[in-house]
C-alpha cells in the first residue's frame, strides 16, 4: 500500500467506485482514482515537480489544500 495506507484504512470494509489508471504486472500493483465531492484535497509532488521548485530529492513531499473552483 506504499505511503497511502492511512487514507486506504478509512476505506477498509467500504465499496467505492474505482478507476484503474495504471497496472504495474512486474511490482503486482495497481494505480486508480476515486472520485470524491470535497473540496480538500492532497497531492503528491512527483521527483520532476520536486525538482523544478528547488526542493531537495527523496522526501515524498505532498501539497494539502483547498480546490477553488
Amino acid at each position: 500500500m506504499g505511503d497511502s495506507w492511512w487514507a486506504l484504512s478509512w476505506l477498509r470494509g467500504t465499496y467505492f467506485p474505482l478507476s484503474v489508471t495504471d497496472v504495474d504486472t512486474e511490482a503486482g500493483t495497481a494505480q486508480g482514482v476515486r472520485m470524491v465531492s470535497t473540496t480538500h484535497v492532497t497531492v503528491e509532488l512527483t521527483e520532476d515537480q520536486v525538482e523544478a521548485v528547488g526542493l531537495p530529492p527523496g522526501h515524498g513531499y505532498q501539497v494539502t489544500g483547498m480546490l477553488l473552483d
